[in-house]
């Protein structure tokens, strides 16, 4: 602006310098004075300020080009500006294909035609709409910047928190008069009803109710009576209004195994399969059927060869406490006065009514510890303990029922470290817990068994097959297995509302530089410069 500035005012003393004398005068003797002064006689008050008014008249001309030629940017003070808020939903579901060519492509449209109905002294900002809100793009009159935000954003496998966003969208605009806040979705009605009772917040819906089927459960285990076999639980469930024709198809390495059903309207198929794995294998389950979203037709999972696990019994466990760790399939139970030096691997250690000094490098389990420890105090004998069921950060037991327990003693322990409560009393006390030492897990069972019908009910056994699993799974040869690679529940639903037409959105706006009339007085300033300068010449020579 200041280069502009620059040249206009050496345009104006160009002008000036063409009406400074640069002639010096001379004086001419001649025959007679009558015929100069007759004519200087005839000369009025207008010829003496001619020079003068003709100066004016050219630097107003060039004043009007420069005011002509800025009047795009040129505004007076105090003129309102719209600020205007895209949120970009970049969920997995606006990856579906119900319109074309997918639903975010085309939110992607409408975002750009908002950019182009941006006026002169308007401003823009892009939020994304993911798991998390995220700020792209600042408040900018930019266009090019916008488009570019715009052209490089992508869909995510996440869901997303729109009213998250919005909520952070509504905080960057300040004290911001004419603001609009348009979020581009394909949200239901019913999810979009509480944004739209906003008066600032305008909804774009795209999309409709698409067909789609989805791999919403993938999750393997060992047989426990064939460590070599592991079985694969697979849940598909039928998103569509109509019945769904699909084929599961099982990857395990270069075995395929293909499985068609079908599955009703808005329902769950759930489908067991065996795989032989006797070396790590990657198993990729693929369903095969025609709908718009793609992205959770497919999920894989990693799986290791499994060895029996063998539980080192440690001390003089009652027999049902025997019992039950035999029980347990995948477990090979040895009894020992103490642990052996040489120990199959993988292997677990159950301690009762003892504990070493210092506890082995592997999982270890304790039965009514009667001593203290460098993870616990000991306290003495708790009386009549009234059980009261607790998960505390994960699911342990969920079919069992301690309730109902009859258990008149407890041992009483201070622990000492952090530990997870399995079970614990109405008064807080916990009765089982689980915690870690040097990096193995450690569970610890608090209630006397001699004292407890725990010992002759179903839910023992249910407590010994969940310290096996939690011991065990931690092991390098067992590795824990996962559901990996599926999309969001609430993702894989292409519900969506009625859509918002384009005429809903703003018009294009006048395209941005000099107006008509800007060339127009340019091409007149011209002219007349040109014209004034040839009369004055005349004039005065």
């Amino acid at each position: 602006m200041t280069f502009v500035l620059l040249i206009w005012c050496l345009a104006a003393v160009a002008i000036v310098c063409f009406y400074l004398p640069w002639r010096r005068r001379q004086t001419k003797q001649v025959a007679t004075l009558w015929l100069w002064q007759e004519t200087l006689q005839r000369k009025g008050f207008w010829s003496r300020w001619r020079r003068w008014a003709s100066l004016s008249i050219q630097i107003s001309l060039l004043s009007l080009m420069a005011v002509g030629l800025a009047l795009p940017f040129w505004m007076p003070t105090g003129t309102a500006q719209r600020s205007l808020v895209v949120v970009m939903d970049v969920s997995a579901s606006m990856a579906a294909t119900d319109v074309g060519p997918n639903r975010f492509e085309q939110a992607r449209s409408d975002a750009q035609r908002l950019v182009a109905s941006l006026a002169a002294s308007d401003e823009m900002a892009i939020f994304s709409a993911g798991r998390f809100p995220r700020l792209l793009m600042p408040f900018t009159d930019n266009s090019q910047a916008l488009l570019d935000v715009l052209e490089s954003l992508q869909t995510t496998r996440e869901s997303a928190d729109l009213e998250e966003a919005v909520r952070v969208a509504k905080s960057s605009l300040e004290d911001r008069a004419d603001c609009e806040i348009w979020v581009l979705t394909d949200k239901s009605a019913l999810r979009q009803a509480k944004l739209s009772a906003d008066p600032i917040v305008r909804m774009r819906v795209v999309g409709g109710e698409g067909r789609n089927c989805s791999l919403v459960r993938l999750a393997a285990r060992p047989v426990l009576d064939d460590p070599t076999t592991q079985e694969i639980f697979c849940e598909v469930r039928n998103h569509s209004p109509g019945i769904a024709k699909v084929g599961l198809r099982f990857h395990p390495d270069e075995q395929v195994t293909e499985i068609p059903f079908s599955v009703a309207a808005h329902s769950t198929h759930q489908h067991f399969a065996k795989v032989t794995v006797s070396q790590p294998v990657q198993v990729t389950a693929e369903i095969q059927t025609n709908d718009d979203l793609s992205l959770d037709n497919v999920a894989t999972l990693r799986l290791s060869p499994c060895a029996k696990t063998t539980v080192y019994l440690i001390g003089d466990p009652p027999e049902p406490l025997d019992r039950v760790f035999r029980a347990v399939p995948g477990c090979s139970v040895v009894r020992a006065p103490s642990l052996p030096k040489d120990m199959a691997k993988p292997a677990i250690a159950i301690y009762f009514h003892s504990s070493p000094a210092s506890l082995p490098p592997i999982p270890c389990c304790f039965f009514e510890p009667r001593k203290a420890s460098a993870l616990w105090e000991f306290a003495g004998v708790l009386p009549s303990p009234s059980v009261s069921r607790t998960e505390r950060g994960r699911s342990i037991l969920p079919d069992a029922e301690f309730e109902s327990c009859v258990i008149e003693q407890a041992v009483q322990l201070h622990p000492q470290c952090d530990f997870v409560t399995w079970l614990e009393s109405n008064d807080g006390t916990p009765l089982v817990w689980e915690t870690t030492h040097d990096g193995n897990p450690v569970v610890v069972v608090q209630p006397i068994l001699a004292n407890s019908d725990l010992a002759f009910r179903p839910e023992l056994p249910l407590l010994a097959a969940a310290i096996v699993e939690t011991l065990a799974s931690t092991d390098a040869t067992l590795e824990p297995q996962f559901s990996t690679d599926l999309l969001p529940s609430e993702e894989s639903q292409l519900e969506s509302g009625e859509q918002v037409g384009s005429s809903a959105l703003p018009g294009r706006a006048e395209p941005h530089g000099p107006p008509a009339v800007s060339w127009l007085l340019l091409f007149l300033g011209i002219a007349l410069l040109v014209e004034w300068h040839c009369f004055h010449q005349r004039i005065t020579e």
